[in-house]
């Protein structure tokens, strides 16, 4: 793809949203996935844009932002077809999927809503941007947490499940299973599947695994 390729109508870049959510446009990841899904070097992907290296490298790093004209290439460039990726179409099937689940990005404990299910949605609400937000999300704060702290993110479990009461009336319980996942540019998400439980199982649940969280599979370099 071309710079010649970049011909929409201008708009006002400065309204775009990250990635279909409600939060406002990261640019520094935003510049770095446009640039690896391309499959292109800085120095190219500065000659796409009209900018030089040196600018692509503090648009990455979140020392610049970019203009609006830089904006508005970029987000024609993000949302051009051909560039969807596995990724993306795994977001989209969150946010469109009739059962209860959904995807955070870990940010130092804040806990990122990147995608959620219209089921999910009726229950978290559908105003946080994260998930500490949500005042009856405490125990699933709490599971992510204690997930970080085992090496999540470093790779060495696969799957968790908890358990969790979600303080609506009348009251629901949910078995959450957690797996690890990381897009095409090498950032990291946690993925939750929900599935109803009784009140019986919830309970079962918690007293057999302390805080409600057990790991229940971990990547063969770790049992190695």
């Amino acid at each position: 793809m071309s710079a010649r390729s970049v011909g929409l109508p201008v708009q006002n870049a400065s309204n775009f949203m990250c990635w279909g959510s409600k939060t406002r446009m990261d640019w520094a990841k935003t510049v770095k996935v446009v640039r690896k899904r391309l499959n292109m070097n800085q120095e190219t992907f500065a000659g796409v844009l009209g900018i030089s290296q040196t600018t692509v490298s503090r648009l990455e790093s979140g020392a610049a932002e970019p203009t609006d004209d830089i904006q508005h290439k970029l987000e024609v460039l993000r949302t051009d077809p051909r560039m969807r990726s596995v990724f993306d179409d795994f977001v989209a099937a969150i946010r469109l999927s009739p059962y209860a689940s959904f995807l955070i990005q870990p940010e130092d404990s804040v806990f990122r809503l990147e995608a959620v299910s219209p089921l999910m949605t009726q229950t978290l609400g559908d105003t946080a941007e994260t998930l500490n937000q949500v005042k009856t999300a405490g125990d699933l704060v709490m599971h992510l947490d204690a997930l970080l702290s085992r090496g999540f993110e470093a790779g060495r479990i696969d799957s968790a499940t908890g358990v969790w009461a979600d303080g609506r009336d009348p009251q629901g319980y949910w078995k959450v299973v957690y797996s690890p996942m990381r897009d095409g540019t090498g950032s990291w998400f946690i993925f939750a599947a929900l599935t109803t439980a009784s009140a019986a199982d919830y309970e079962q649940h918690r007293a057999q695994h302390d805080g409600g969280l057990a790991v229940t599979a971990y990547s063969r370099e770790t049992q190695a």
